[in-house]
């Protein structure tokens, strides 16, 4: 299951993203395999020192371009956390996802990051949502036709 159409276009943009945030210090690695009762998520950061975790199934599940959104979203965190010293709680997850966009060259950022941000966003909004991967992968089959926001092939 993907929720965009992937090209190589998608894959160059998260290398691209991610040497560029590696190039700023801030680490990104891989969840090993031992870490698979998470391996529906996507990442996930730590603030000090700052360094973001991608597990290498969300490439499958969900696609470049997402993963790449969730990437540059880790990263705002990593920032906002370096200029305002906050971590936690829905302001700082909307905040992360604007400092994540505003921290690269805009050509790094995707297309439709800011849909990404809005349909993880609900996540911190609705307690319990998304909890686990059945009602992620349900909520992201659903949401194009819940909120119109986009056609089931992403356009």
């Amino acid at each position: 299951m993907r929720w965009t159409a992937e090209t190589c276009e998608h894959k160059t943009r998260y290398l691209e993203v991610e040497a560029y945030v590696k190039d700023q210090g801030v680490p990104v690695a891989y969840a090993p395999a031992g870490a698979s009762d998470d391996s529906w998520r996507v990442g996930r950061s730590s603030p000090n020192p700052p360094c973001i975790v991608i597990w290498p199934t969300a490439f499958e599940i969900y696609g470049w371009e997402i993963v790449t959104s969730v990437l540059l979203h880790e990263y705002g965190h990593c920032k906002l956390y370096e200029a305002e010293g906050i971590w936690e709680g829905i302001e700082a997850e909307r905040n992360a996802n604007d400092y994540g966009s505003r921290q690269v060259p805009p050509n790094l950022v995707p297309a439709r990051y800011g849909e990404h941000r809005r349909f993880f966003l609900r996540s911190y909004e609705t307690q319990g949502r998304f909890a686990s991967r059945d009602q992620l992968l349900e909520a992201i089959r659903d949401w194009p036709a819940k909120d119109g926001a986009m056609s089931a092939d992403g356009q």
